[in-house]
């Protein structure tokens, strides 16, 4: 995946405002314009159940009119070592 690309896919994550911390894991171009993401994110500690299921609608949509050659998007929000993250998978087709 093209270094554009991925700056451009980070900023839609980070540009979210429940997003505390968003880092790329990696993104592979699987064909002409198919790109699959993965994502690992930090929410914010404020969200309820309901609200984490709207930020990640947002964050589909975000992504994929900020790239729309992402088909397919797997954010992360498992704990890390790093910090408290929170995971969803996330599904962009």
């Amino acid at each position: 995946m093209e270094s554009e690309n991925r700056k451009t896919i980070l900023f839609a994550l980070a540009a979210n405002l429940f997003i505390a911390v968003a880092k790329l894991a990696g993104g592979v171009l699987t064909g002409p314009e198919d790109i699959l993401v993965a994502a690992r994110l930090e929410l914010a500690d404020a969200l309820t159940t309901p609200s984490v299921e709207s930020v990640m609608d947002e964050l589909q949509l975000g992504v994929r009119h900020a790239v729309p050659a992402v088909q397919r998007a797997v954010i992360d929000p498992t704990p890390t070592r790093d910090s408290r993250a929170t995971a969803v998978a996330v599904s962009v087709t």
